[in-house]
């Protein structure tokens, strides 16, 4: 039995293009994105995101990863970090948590 509801919403032709370039460049559906970008937000907004996080027993603040993104990606990041009060790298880190 499926117990989801639908969330819709109208964005201009160029945002709409733009989602579904990053949605395609990380393997998913336009949804699937959407559905991720949602949970994450309201992990966000309830302060769950760092009860969610696993324990970590040594800080690995020097641990890097460096990524290169394609400069619409790049933007659509700055964006959704911005939209959320935090820096790039806090916002990808938590987008692996849904």
């Amino acid at each position: 039995m499926n117990d989801g509801m639908q969330l819709k919403t109208w964005v201009t032709r160029d945002t709409k293009e733009r989602f579904a370039s990053v949605a395609r460049h990380q393997s998913l559906s336009d949804s699937a994105l959407l559905k991720r970008l949602v949970e994450l937000m309201l992990q966000t907004a309830s302060g769950g995101v760092t009860a969610s996080l696993p324990a970590i027993t040594k800080p690995l603040r020097g641990a890097r990863l460096t990524v290169r993104l394609h400069p619409v990606d790049q933007l659509l990041l700055s964006e959704r970090a911005a939209a959320r009060g935090m820096p790039a790298a806090t916002y990808v880190s938590v987008l692996n948590q849904g």
